[in-house]
């Protein structure tokens, strides 16, 4: 396992009752994060505090939204968080949840 992947084990199994949610608030959970995950990318090098404090929030959400949509899933297949990441977003699609669908429905709601 890598550093990051003990770290997400930690977040994960912090604050238990947060996360005892229907997949369409983690959803929105996740899509927060997502947003605020790219916007940080956009932005001026915030530190890399940030940038892993980021990555955490929106990999907990994400890997509670997997769980939540019969996907199993542990921090340990984040060993490489981009990879990981990927994965988790493509088999949320084979399950049915288009992450970038959402997201984009959700864009077009805002505007």
């Amino acid at each position: 396992m890598s550093i990051y992947s003990d770290l997400l084990t930690t977040a994960v199994g912090a604050d238990e009752l947060r996360w005892r949610a229907s997949p369409g608030e983690l959803l929105a959970t996740v899509l927060e994060w997502r947003a605020r995950l790219q916007a940080a990318d956009e932005r001026s090098p915030g530190g890399f505090h940030r940038d892993v404090s980021l990555a955490l929030n929106h990999d907990v959400a994400l890997l509670h939204l997997g769980r939540a949509m019969g996907i199993e899933v542990g921090p340990e297949q984040f060993a490489q968080p981009h990879v990981g990441r990927e994965r988790l977003v493509r088999q949320l699609a084979s399950a049915g949840l288009d992450l970038e669908a959402a997201e984009l429905a959700g864009e077009e709601r805002e505007a």
